[in-house]
């Protein structure tokens, strides 16, 4: 069954991120090469997974969820939560840490934002870095 695109909301340490135009997600598990030395052909195991989230608001500077997110890629030692519940119920739930915010402006245009972010686990966990329900 196809999953419907459309966004029902998204926080961000337990707040509402208001004018998001688009998330992407990335669930990665890079394999990693195990080939000894003077084997003829390459030999893999799967690696460790990883995951990443990419949003594009709509920039407010005075939406406060939108600066806390420029001031965590600074200032944050600590993940935080990052929800993204899709329009059919879907959420991807994880911790992350902000990892880049680009700001983008045009003339007469709307003032976009790109925010990155990397999912984490804790350093004993054995868990994905991602649940999707």
């Amino acid at each position: 069954m196809a999953i419907n695109a459309a966004l029902t909301s998204l926080t961000w340490k337990g707040v509402a991120v208001p004018a998001v135009g688009s998330v992407s997600i990335s669930v990665t598990r890079p394999a990693l090469d195990i080939t000894p030395i003077g084997t003829p052909t390459q030999q893999y195991i799967a690696g460790v997974a990883g995951a990443t989230a990419t949003l594009d608001l709509f920039f407010d500077e005075g939406d406060a969820p939108h600066w806390t997110m420029l001031t965590d890629i600074q200032t944050a030692t600590a993940a935080g939560s990052l929800v993204i519940t899709l329009e059919n119920g879907t959420t991807v739930t994880g911790d992350a840490f902000v990892t880049s915010y680009e700001i983008t402006a045009q003339a007469q245009s709307v003032v976009r934002a790109t925010v990155q972010f990397q999912y984490t686990t804790a350093a004993s966990s054995t868990a994905n870095p991602v649940a999707i329900a």
